[in-house]
């Protein structure tokens, strides 16, 4: 007879289920981990930068293709300083003085000085002419030298401080930064490499002075009375 062949227990396979690590966007990646997020930033704003000196002259010429009356009035609104001045660090300190976030004004002008300080010095080594001395605007001239556009800079230091106190409506304040760069490409004062590496001056200025700052810019608001 022949032998019965010993049936192979099969192992009871026990189907754990693993609980997803949920997936952390930019902003939290930067608080887990600065340092290496400041790294990953400067790299991939490096390559950016690279890129956008071979886009300069189409994006200039498209920008001169799309003038009006409208765009006109609007972009000279976004690039003059006054406007600049106002809304990313005027309006910001009273948000953070009228939520209790005192302690983060210092900080948001230590940025401001410190980009306008970067910016100019860099554009004096490296005296890049701007693309046009007189715009076909009348009332707008430029003087000085192009690279980086120091506008784009100061509006983009405020950026890391903002998304740090008002994470709801910092998107606010991206967008009129985003808006400031364009508008510098719009009335011919500077070209696109020269607004990248502005608002990469700005957004690394900004993340360094908030981690020198330890990332303690006060209560996170102001208490309310029941």
């Amino acid at each position: 007879m022949a032998r019965s062949r010993p049936r192979r227990r099969r192992r009871k396979q026990t189907s754990e289920t693993v609980p997803d690590r949920p997936s952390l966007s930019p902003a939290d990646r930067w608080d887990v981990n600065p340092d290496e997020s400041i790294i990953r930033l400067f790299i991939a704003g490096s390559f950016v930068l690279v890129a956008a000196f071979f886009l300069d002259g189409v994006v200039r010429e498209f920008f001169s293709l799309i003038r009006t009356p409208f765009f006109d009035f609007f972009m000279v609104w976004f690039s003059h300083g006054v406007t600049l001045f106002s809304i990313m660090f005027v309006m910001i300190s009273l948000f953070l003085y009228d939520e209790g976030k005192k302690r983060a004004i210092l900080p948001l002008w230590l940025s401001f000085f410190t980009s306008l300080f970067f910016s100019t010095l860099l554009k004096f080594i490296i005296q890049r002419p701007r693309p046009s001395l007189v715009h076909a605007l009348p009332f707008l001239s430029f003087v000085g030298f192009s690279f980086p556009s120091a506008h784009t800079a100061i509006a983009f230091c405020a950026v890391p401080l903002v998304r740090k106190a008002f994470p709801r409506v910092s998107w606010f304040f991206i967008f009129f930064a985003v808006l400031v760069g364009i508008s510098r490409i719009y009335v011919d004062a500077h070209y696109l490499s020269d607004v990248v590496g502005g608002a990469l001056l700005g957004l690394l200025v900004g993340f360094l002075v908030l981690k020198a700052w330890g990332g303690d810019i006060g209560s996170s608001s102001r208490q309310r009375s029941p």
